[in-house]
């Protein structure tokens, strides 16, 4: 028995490689200056703060 696989021809393959990078452009990107994630990335200790909360103990 002889199986036949279909191939797309390299025009289709291109067009859908390109609609596929279109698409990921065309979607909203995340937010990142907004005062809430400003506000999450504030609650963050450097190690220097984090060692001084914890008494020298280093974090490794």
């Amino acid at each position: 028995m002889t199986k036949h696989l279909h191939m797309p021809h390299l025009p289709e393959v291109a067009a859908e490689a390109v609609e596929n990078a279109l698409h990921h452009f065309r979607k909203p990107q995340p937010v990142y200056t907004d005062p809430a994630a400003i506000a999450r990335w504030a609650e963050w200790l450097t190690p220097d703060e984090w060692e001084r909360q914890h008494d020298g103990r280093s974090e490794r």
